[in-house]
């Protein structure tokens, strides 16, 4: 046999005995079910600005944030450093977290970390809280934990906070404590 021969004889020796090994090595390998294997994010977008106007051209919301990644297997948008600024002719409103998580087609939404919600205008508020929940269906917005309301008679803490923009209403739960200022 001659040297090219034998050259040829080794590499396809070499390449049955990687692929070999190789399948072994998968069959070896535990069986992940579809719903363990994690997906990359469909979309990752930094440095985010949106804005979006009324029929008369009137800003309603500028959204800021440090990154967007959408995740299609779950249907979640999952945001880093969110400021939603929402512009209503009798309030102002901005919103700023850590994280949130957007599901449901934007109609489920949770903010976690650092959450306050400002409200300016003439009865301005902050509204702070470690998670606060969105329902745009139910049109309810709850915190499961510790809120503090700064307004311009003073403080309240609550343990728990439910509103409900449909009726406006405002439920304080579990231990509820209120300071007034008179300044």
């Amino acid at each position: 046999m001659n040297s090219q021969g034998v050259l040829s004889a080794i590499g396809v020796t070499l390449m049955a005995a990687i692929v070999l090994l190789v399948l072994h090595e998968w069959r070896d390998m535990p069986a992940l079910a579809d719903d363990e294997r994690e997906l990359p994010p469909a979309l990752i977008v930094h440095g985010v600005q949106a804005r979006a106007f009324d029929p008369e051209g009137l800003l309603q919301y500028d959204m800021r944030a440090e990154r967007i990644m959408e995740m299609d297997a779950t249907g979640q948008t999952l945001v880093e450093r969110p400021h939603l600024s929402m512009f209503n002719p009798e309030l102002v409103w901005e919103v700023t977290a850590d994280e949130g998580d957007i599901s449901d087609r934007g109609r489920h939404v949770v903010l976690r970390g650092t959450v306050e919600a400002r409200g300016h205008g003439p009865d301005a508020m902050l509204l702070e809280s470690q998670e606060l929940i969105y329902e745009s269906q139910l049109e309810q917005l709850r915190s499961p934990g510790k809120v503090r309301i700064t307004h311009p008679a003073g403080t309240t803490e609550a343990g728990a906070m439910e509103a409900n923009m449909a009726d406006d209403t405002l439920h304080l739960q579990q231990r509820v404590e209120s300071r007034y200022d008179p300044s």
